[in-house]
């Protein structure tokens, strides 16, 4: 009974792990669902509505186009005084290695943006009257 338990518990961790590496390797080299939770993309996504994001442009490090809407990683620490300076924080202190796991490598608990790209490197963009000016 004992032999039958302990090969049932390895069969389980085992299986576990595998499909840990699954989602991981999908996740990063395919892409992976997400709802859309708030309304700044609205006449384009609204809230609830279902994405598959793919990841293979980040994978190659390509450079988005105008007009192409991308997901980041929201800023950990919210910027109160826009005027002096528009520099967004990202600090993540996880406590744990699993913390550290299951945010980076799985992007579990991880809030994102999704917005669209108005200006590429290079570019001055100029908003006046809630108009983007190039």
């Amino acid at each position: 009974m004992i032999d039958f338990l302990k090969y049932n518990v390895k069969g389980w961790a085992v299986s576990f792990v595998i499909a840990v590496m699954i989602v991981f390797i999908l996740k990063t080299f395919v892409g992976m669902p997400t709802t859309v939770k708030g309304t700044s993309m609205s006449k384009t996504l609204y809230p609830d509505d279902k994405l598959f994001l793919s990841t293979w442009a980040t994978n190659f490090n390509t450079i988005p186009d105008r007009g192409d809407i991308i997901t980041f990683e929201a800023p950990s620490v919210e910027n109160l005084n826009r005027e002096k300076s528009s520099v967004a924080i990202y600090s993540k202190n996880s406590k744990s290695t699993t913390d550290k796991f299951l945010y980076y490598s799985l992007g579990i608990s991880k809030a994102s943006y999704i917005k669209r790209v108005i200006g590429l490197p290079g570019d001055h963009i100029q908003i006046k009257r809630r108009q983007c000016l190039y």
